[in-house]
């Protein structure tokens, strides 16, 4: 399953749209990191609130991240972040861990050395698009919503340490 936004899109404050592969609007981004803003929220085309990020816990070198279902009360995911040794891991409650790999502009997630979902620029597109490809079939929209969430980490911590 693969999706598509625009590369520029992510340091957009009010937020961003997420395609099909279809290249038709299907999701929506609201809030970025990158602006030092502590809340994305991923919502459907219809307006339906899906998933909520938000920094929770920073102390030191390490910042954590909840991703809950749109009823606020049910966690989904936690997105650990250690700046001391540069890692970075996507947790979920039944125990699953994905190691976050990165390289230049790419993010990757691991699950027992078999990638599970990639975030990369698709080259030679006019509309400089990163491409997200899922692998795994049974939560891609929890996926799409963490790896979503991962880069804008990504890209706020960049923003703050220029």
């Amino acid at each position: 399953m693969k999706f598509y936004c625009r590369t520029d899109h992510f340091k957009n404050r009010l937020g961003f749209t997420i395609k099909n592969d279809a290249l038709n609007n299907v999701y929506k981004v609201k809030g970025s990191f990158f602006h030092g803003l502590k809340l994305l929220t991923f919502k459907d085309w219809s307006d339906e609130e899906m998933y909520r990020v938000k920094k929770t816990f920073a102390f030191g070198l390490k910042s954590t991240y909840v991703l809950t279902g749109a009823s606020r009360q049910d966690i989904q995911a936690y997105i650990i972040r250690n700046l001391a040794n540069k890692g970075m891991l996507v947790t979920f409650p039944s125990g699953e861990i994905y190691q976050v790999k990165t390289d230049g502009s790419a993010v990757e997630f691991i699950k027992d050395q078999e990638q599970v979902v990639s975030l990369e620029a698709k080259e030679g597109t006019p509309d400089r698009l990163y491409e997200i490809t899922l692998r795994d079939d049974r939560k891609p929209l929890l996926n799409l919503a963490c790896i979503i969430a991962v880069k804008q980490i990504l890209l706020g911590r960049r923003k703050r340490s220029e």
